[in-house]
């Protein structure tokens, strides 16, 4: 489920850094709630005039198994050098916040046989 969810990570790097989902790579490893909320990401960032740029760190680990088809995973996400900029200029975007590192929650499910993520939250009050 670890690979999966760098997938899924890999596949939103790409996504938000060319500034479209197609050819992303999202189909096989992100479902459900996960999936739209990488697609309502996407287009926010589309109808901003913004890509990121860059890469998350990533710390994961799966935190609970239930019966072998569902699982967490909690990961560490530090941003420090993953921002968004304006597309045409490069300029980095005013940022929400100073803290670049927030704690992510991650929900796995096998569907079919096949690990997916189905849901994130991000805690953006909690740091790690």
């Amino acid at each position: 489920m670890l690979t999966v969810y760098r997938k899924m990570w890999a596949a939103q790097v790409k996504a938000y850094s060319s500034g479209t989902l197609k050819g992303a790579g999202l189909e096989g490893v992100a479902g459900g709630k996960a999936l739209s909320k990488v697609r309502v990401t996407a287009l926010y960032y589309q109808e901003h005039g913004s890509v990121m740029k860059g890469e998350p760190e990533l710390s994961p680990k799966v935190t609970a198994i239930s019966k072998g088809s569902h699982a967490e995973i909690t990961d560490c996400i530090d941003s420090t050098h993953y921002v968004q900029v304006n597309k045409k200029t490069g300029k980095p975007v005013g940022l929400l916040d100073e803290n670049r590192r927030h704690v992510a929650t991650y929900e796995a499910r096998t569907i079919a046989g096949t690990w997916l993520i189905t849901d994130f939250d991000v805690d953006r009050d909690r740091t790690c």
